[in-house]
């Protein structure tokens, strides 16, 4: 994949999206007459997407369209939370502070 460099920054066509992945890396994609992009197979391997997924793109002030991931899976996050050393709670725990809370709540 071709690396970001002063020529990159050129303005394309407006059939073209520039998409700029990771720090410098990035891929060409054409947009369609319906207004659709295919996001080239390099980019979603290296943002984890599958069909599916969510995705966000933020233009900047100077006109620089920036993509990224906005849903997350369980898998991805799974055992995140978890911290050596804490015992986990167990689930009847966990009905009964929120049943105490809501009653709490709800009085």
């Amino acid at each position: 994949m071709p690396y970001l460099d002063n020529t990159a920054l050129q303005p394309y066509p407006l059939v073209r999206i520039l998409l700029c992945v990771r720090r410098f890396a990035v891929a060409l994609a054409t947009l369609t007459t319906k207004g659709q992009v295919t996001i080239p197979k390099e980019i979603r391997e290296s943002l984890n997407l599958r069909t599916g997924d969510k995705i966000e793109i933020i233009v900047t002030a100077d006109r620089k369209a920036v993509i990224r991931p906005v849903s997350k899976k369980v898998d991805d996050i799974f055992c995140k939370l978890h911290r050596p050393g804490i015992k986990p709670v167990p689930v009847e725990d966990m009905d009964a502070a929120i049943k105490k809370r809501m009653q709490e709540k709800f009085k």
